[in-house]
């Protein structure tokens, strides 16, 4: 059996590893407001109030689903990983993604990503959304390495907070910023905007890119 296929039987059976991780520089507070000093918490993306990471999350939100920690093996640098898997049922089929915290604690992590009709995609050194302290309108860049039919492909990312603490759709203390994923040579390949809300998790997306 390969290695995604391992993950996806453990995923739909429901196995959970239970380890706690201790991630240094991330806070995990219920104060999901950056702008308040608390830092932007594991638990505002996983939608459960008060989780950290590390903890067992079981979150439904319609079509989305976040369940983990579980043990995964990245195949392309060997390293075992607790990773976090969000899958999204789509009409063409199912999604399924795979996060784990950077080791500075700033951001959550791609490492897998699966879509129907589309080959596998591997991530090293990704950075997808912020964590731990940031303030309103900051950027931090990043390099990474996505792996796609044997082929490596570096990317420089942005992610910059655009709102760390405001009211979206009537929830408090929502988090909005842009992920930009750049070529080598410069040219944007994506400029996506996410709202992140306490306790319902991603709730908006805007491709700025069209």
């Amino acid at each position: 059996m390969n290695q995604s296929m391992f993950s996806r039987r453990l995923f739909l059976a429901g196995a959970l590893s239970g380890v706690s991780l201790a991630v240094a520089g991330c806070s995990t507070s219920g104060d999901l407001s950056a702008a308040s000093g608390g830092g932007i918490g594991f638990d505002l993306w996983a939608g459960v109030p008060g989780v950290q990471y590390g903890q067992p999350v079981n979150k439904v939100q319609g079509s989305r689903r976040i369940k983990g920690p579980i043990t995964w093996k990245n195949p392309i640098n060997g390293k075992t990983l607790q990773v976090y898997v969000r899958m999204n049922i789509e009409d063409n089929g199912t999604k399924y993604q795979y996060f784990t915290m950077r080791r500075d604690g700033t951001a959550l992590a791609r490492v897998f990503d699966r879509r129907p009709g589309q080959a596998d995609r591997y991530f090293v050194d990704d950075a997808f959304v912020p964590m731990g302290r940031w303030r309103k309108g900051q950027s931090r860049r990043y390099s990474m390495t996505e792996y796609k039919n044997g082929k490596a492909r570096k990317r420089r990312l942005t992610l910059k907070v655009l709102e760390a603490d405001y009211t979206h759709a009537g929830v408090g203390h929502s988090l909005k910023y842009d992920w930009i994923s750049k070529k080598t040579s410069g040219k944007t390949v994506f400029h996506e905007r996410y709202i992140f809300s306490p306790g319902i998790g991603f709730v908006d997306f805007d491709n700025r890119l069209k």
